[in-house]
């Protein structure tokens, strides 16, 4: 099962190599195939961002096409609240940016 292949990579975050890391959450993207497996990975690049802000802010914005509109609400209010962070608010600024144009009028009020 995807979701199954999806949760072993999660559970490896904390043992792998920056390199490996990347390539996973790279991966990652292309299981975006349906709600469930998009909730999984959406939850996969919160998990890891802190880590690697520049690489999961690009792929959530990279997936955000193919979210549906409460999956989308979800990764806004993730950027929404990293704003107020030092360290990462230029990612989610810039993030926000670039999804901009696939809110809707109700998200962008927010």
């Amino acid at each position: 099962c995807i979701i199954d292949q999806i949760k072993i990579i999660q559970t490896q975050f904390n043992v792998l190599d920056d390199k490996l890391i990347s390539d996973r959450l790279d991966l990652l993207q292309y299981f975006c195939i349906s709600t469930e497996t998009s909730d999984v990975v959406v939850q996969c690049y919160k998990q890891v961002f802190k880590t690697h802000p520049e690489l999961c802010a690009y792929l959530l914005c990279v997936i955000s096409v193919k979210l549906n509109e409460q999956q989308l609400d979800d990764v806004f209010e993730f950027f929404m609240d990293g704003l107020v962070d030092y360290y990462f608010h230029f990612y989610c600024a810039k993030s926000i940016a670039k999804i901009a144009l696939k809110l809707n009028e109700r998200q962008l009020n927010k």
